[in-house]
């Protein structure tokens, strides 16, 4: 777990969020041409998300994942949980959890 700090503000850009469970049967799209590495899926009941392409296997997802993001205001501390493609997962002081592009985050001593 890692410490950082919001360098600009990011807000959640859909809801509601698709989340799924491993081996969970999604329609596999397209690569985002904005965030390589992030595929469209869309579940059985039609709503869609960006899985990381790395948990993907032929059918679906490898793993259990949440496509919710998290809303930073400029400054706010956050701890990162886990990194995919140039996103991170992390987890606000009140408890919030979300995925927010690490270009809108640095180190928390860093000017």
């Amino acid at each position: 777990m890692t410490l950082l700090r919001a360098l600009k503000d990011w807000r959640a850009t859909y809801d509601p969020a698709l989340s799924v469970r491993a081996k969970d049967p999604v329609q596999i799209g397209h690569e985002d041409p904005d965030y390589p590495g992030w595929v469209w899926c869309v579940d059985q009941s039609g709503l869609g998300g960006w899985l990381p392409k790395e948990i993907l296997g032929k059918t679906g997802p490898t793993r259990d994942f949440d496509t919710r993001e998290l809303s930073v205001q400029a400054g706010e501390i956050v701890t990162e949980q886990v990194r995919y493609a140039g996103w991170s997962w992390c987890v606000s002081a009140s408890g919030q959890q979300g995925w927010v592009p690490r270009s809108h985050l640095i180190s928390p001593t860093a000017d």
